[in-house]
């Protein structure tokens, strides 16, 4: 009997030992000099994103060592990447999304100081298909040229909100790409945020689902390529520009359909045609070497 009580002891202490390894935690760390059959510690680092978020609780943060390579990674629950102090952490996804999000409909993903390179190829730099809010701050993404390439692709299937600040898009196919699914009533804000020589720097489009798009454009540069802003025919659609920079585009705004759009205290300079389509105005906006400048419908301020 003393025997069994001993070996039934021996037992629990293995267990109680062995739980720790197969719990998550609500912080992990990632480095160069990490091995993914860590516990993901800051003592015990793992050596990518993907291994990290697998240890990573609902609602947990993966920290960055230093500024590394850690590879692509899909995202299914509430979580922080953030590698702020130690510069951009890279992500190299060549013919593949960077960041895939996939999580529940009311969970909080942000993603904070990283570079998301997409080698020219296709894929997106951050899709973000499900989730109740994606927060970008200090991202660049750039080369994902291919195929429905965009720096970030939002398109969830049910309600959702979004916000990218102070961020870089660059030579992507679409800069920043809002189209939900089915319908998904979609928001979101785009601040002190450059988009520069993407063929399309911001695209509204409304074709894939019934839902709705209330966005807004503020304090950000969209330059170059063939239409800096475009919102596509949709009932429920709202888009605000103020404070913003439309340069150097075969098309400065593109309006079309029920999409409704504002503008003011923006700068509409050097772009082949300024506006198409109907887009109303505060009337304090600066209009400047434009081949075909805009007429625009003049709304009172308010």
């Amino acid at each position: 009997m003393r025997k069994a009580i001993l070996g039934f002891a021996a037992l629990l202490v293995l267990g109680l030992d062995a739980a720790p390894g197969h719990a998550q935690a609500t912080r992990t760390w990632v480095a160069s000099s990490g091995d993914d059959a860590n516990p993901c510690a800051r003592t015990a680092p793992c050596k990518t994103f993907a291994g990290a978020a697998s240890k990573t609780a609902a609602g947990g943060e993966i920290n960055c060592i230093d500024a590394a390579a850690y590879g692509s990674v899909t995202i299914t629950r509430a979580i922080t990447i953030d590698c702020d102090g130690t510069g951009p952490a890279a992500i190299r996804a060549t013919g593949s999304p960077g960041i895939v999000i996939q999580a529940g409909t009311s969970d909080q993903i942000t993603l904070r100081s990283l570079d998301i390179d997409g080698g020219n190829g296709s894929g997106s730099g951050i899709r973000f298909l499900g989730g109740g809010a994606l927060h970008v701050q200090n991202v660049i993404i750039r080369n994902f040229r291919g195929n429905a390439g965009a720096g970030i692709e939002i398109a969830p299937g049910a309600n959702a909100s979004f916000d990218v600040v102070d961020s870089v898009m660059t030579g992507n196919l679409i800069g920043i790409e809002v189209r939900p699914t089915g319908p998904a009533a979609v928001s979101g804000t785009i601040g002190r945020v450059t988009l520069a020589d993407n063929d399309s720097g911001v695209v509204l489009d409304g074709s894939a689902g019934a839902g709705s798009i209330d966005a807004v454009v503020v304090g950000s540069i969209v330059r170059g390529g063939r239409t800096a802003v475009q919102a596509d025919s949709k009932t429920g659609m709202s888009l605000m520009i103020g404070g913003s920079t439309i340069a150097q585009s075969a098309t400065g705004i593109a309006q079309s359909g029920d999409a409704v759009v504002r503008i003011g205290s923006s700068i509409i300079s050097g772009n082949v045609t300024g506006v198409t389509g109907s887009v109303s105005s505060y009337g304090n906006n600066q209009f400047d070497g434009n081949v075909n400048e805009a007429k625009m419908e003049v709304i009172p301020l308010k």
